[in-house]
């Protein structure tokens, strides 16, 4: 369980209120404590800048604050479960096609993702190949997001930053993110606890936003729903007859989007059984 956190400005020039976002980031880190990161946009230079670290943000709010002068900012808190926090490069944001991404979720199939796209990652971390992905696929932002994200098994919430021009990535599935309407801008939070009216994320959505083009519902333009999050049919049989230690199947895994298969495989599994009499298919 990680935290993820962010702020968009309403128009050119605003700036985050610096005491709203260190609540928010506080609030965020009750969901990890061992590392927190930053990217922004700075106001003036739009230069896209990066920190992250071992630790708690709330005991390095002096980042936060050198950070905030920033029309965008995408901030994570980690709870490390793949790739230990003193290795930084397994922290968030991590890298992608320029920009830098965030994201509170587990990707139950990296290692599938890294052998389908040949991915050479250089991080423990399960997040890392979604970033990597989105490298690897063609369209546009938005394109390569939705596409990226319809290939990751699991629930997630993600958060981006690019710059030429400035854009920010806010994708919906199955994790919670939330989106509070202030004077100064739009801010975004894992958990909106303590933020004033603000509402859910509707699920299953990803938006690539801009400064002005956000609104109190949502999102003007650039709205595209995670076709095959509702349209996506995985068959995958792992449940045999009369099934002995050590056994061995052979299954076929398809996978269709929008009633069309896009890959078509075969998979090993091996049946593993517990002291109990129970038992279950794995994947070799």
């Amino acid at each position: 369980m990680c935290g993820v956190f962010g702020f968009i400005a309403r128009k050119s020039g605003a700036r985050p209120n610096l005491n709203h976002l260190e609540m928010m980031a506080e609030v965020a880190e009750l969901r990890g404590d061992h590392a927190y990161g930053l990217a922004w946009i700075e106001n003036g230079t739009n230069r896209l800048r990066m920190h992250k670290a071992p630790g708690g943000v709330t005991d390095n709010l002096d980042t936060l604050k050198a950070a905030s002068d920033c029309t965008m900012l995408i901030g994570h808190t980690r709870w490390a479960t793949h790739g230990i926090a003193s290795d930084n490069t397994n922290n968030h944001p991590h890298p992608c096609d320029g920009g830098w991404l965030v994201h509170n979720g587990v990707v139950t199939n990296d290692i599938e993702l890294i052998d389908e796209f040949n991915h050479l990652p250089v991080s423990e971390c399960d997040s890392e190949v979604i970033g990597l992905t989105v490298e690897s696929l063609d369209g546009s932002l938005l394109e390569r997001s939705v596409a990226a994200i319809n290939r990751l098994n699991g629930s997630h919430a993600i958060l981006g930053l690019w710059t030429r021009p400035n854009r920010m990535l806010v994708a919906r599935r199955g994790n919670p993110l939330s989106i509070e309407s202030r004077d100064e801008g739009f801010y975004f939070c894992s958990t909106p606890c303590m933020m004033e009216n603000d509402q859910e994320i509707r699920d299953n959505t990803a938006r690539v936003l801009t400064v002005g083009n956000i609104h109190k519902s949502g999102v003007r333009q650039s709205v595209k729903e995670l076709e095959a999050c509702q349209t996506r049919k995985r068959e995958l049989w792992k449940t045999f007859l009369s099934p002995t230690t050590g056994s061995r199947r052979t299954v076929k895994v398809s996978e269709n989007q929008g009633g069309r298969e896009t890959w078509s495989h075969e998979r090993d599994y091996n049946y593993e059984a517990n002291d109990d009499g129970t038992g279950s298919w794995v994947v070799r």
